[in-house]
């Protein structure tokens, strides 16, 4: 976490893998890492987590509500939409947009 930035604004997106591209979509949200944390000072956490073979999670904090809208229009998020009609199941449009879910952060702690 950002030190002095406190989360107020959490985010958490499930998605599916196309059949047979599980390995793909991984190595892409492993790499999605470093564009998160090389171009988004104001993105505090971001995780990518494997639910199930072809189930995926993306859970994001962020200080404030514009500090989302930037996460959603930087580069982790442009690589996720540039590959999704290929290895998401139904695209970005059906796929990912209606699976984000925003939450308000009441509490919470990081340990450094």
């Amino acid at each position: 976490m950002n030190k002095g930035m406190k989360s107020t604004k959490a985010t958490a997106i499930t998605i599916q893998s196309v059949p047979g591209h599980e390995d793909q979509l991984a190595l892409l949200l492993e790499q999605a890492a470093a564009l998160v944390e090389d171009n988004e000072d104001k993105t505090n956490l971001w995780y990518a987590l494997r639910l199930s073979k072809n189930t995926f999670m993306l859970f994001d904090t962020f200080v404030d509500e514009a500090a989302r809208n930037a996460h959603f229009a930087g580069k982790a998020a442009g690589a996720l939409k540039e590959t999704a009609e290929k290895l998401i199941v139904g695209g970005w449009e059906n796929g990912v947009l209606p699976n984000i879910k925003n939450y308000e952060i009441i509490s919470g702690f990081t340990r450094n």
